[in-house]
């Protein structure tokens, strides 16, 4: 199970990630922030995006929008140019 250790803001929507195997990695939600949602439309305000937290291991918001962590990563890790690293 991978779980998210650690979150950064970055960007008006994008966070550094540290996963519990190790690897680290940027985020861009722009993507996800173009769909439709009660929950996704608060979060294309950058100040409401930062106010990101990790809760149980996934990424949260108090709005009580969590989003899986294996999905966050998997797209991180999805084939192009990739931000992806190992922790030290």
């Amino acid at each position: 199970m991978i779980d998210i250790l650690a979150v950064k803001i970055v960007g008006p929507h994008s966070l550094n990630l540290q996963f519990s195997d190790g690897i680290c990695g940027t985020w861009d939600a722009t993507s996800l922030l173009t769909k439709g949602g009660p929950l996704l439309e608060p979060l294309r305000d950058p100040a409401e995006f930062r106010r990101v937290f990790v809760e149980a291991g996934a990424l949260s918001w108090p709005n009580g929008l969590t989003l899986d962590p294996a999905v966050v990563r998997q797209q991180i890790a999805a084939p192009g140019p990739s931000p992806l690293s190992r922790a030290a």
